[in-house]
């Protein structure tokens, strides 16, 4: 999903790694990101945010491979919360995985979401939360 409005960005803020040239690489990313639906109440909501570089600056070293798990604990809980168009990480990457594929792991879909759904639908992910956590 590499538009050429992404690539110029990108090597743009590769050059000059610059909050400003983040923040244009990072709207570069929103069609991605959200919904079609929320993608200008997204916007509006994070205009007023200051999107800080460093950690896509530095993401090839938190990606390091003794960083990635192995396995989840058979008796560790796992709440996965997806949106329902979310591009990045779309919920049916989910659906063949053995790691989540067990009797601990409670899936919600957030409708009318993209990757970031605690900021398209809220109060769906709040009430995912705290039901989960009711439950614990």
């Amino acid at each position: 999903f590499c538009s050429n409005e992404i690539v110029v960005n990108e090597e743009l803020f590769r050059r000059e790694p610059t909050p400003a040239n983040f923040s244009k690489l990072f709207q570069a990313w929103w069609p991605y990101y959200f919904s079609r639906e929320r993608e200008s109440q997204a916007r509006t909501y994070l205009a007023g945010l200051e999107l800080v570089p460093e950690p896509f600056l530095h993401q090839g070293k938190l990606f390091r491979d003794e960083f990635k798990t192995r396995g989840v604990p058979d008796s560790l809980s796992v709440l996965l919360i997806n949106g329902e168009f979310d591009s990045i990480t779309p919920p049916q990457v989910f659906d063949q995985n053995p790691l989540l594929n067990r009797l601990e792991t409670k899936r919600v879909i957030i409708s009318n979401a993209g990757h970031f759904p605690w900021i398209e639908n809220q109060r769906a992910v709040e009430n995912a939360l705290t039901g989960e956590l009711q439950n614990c």
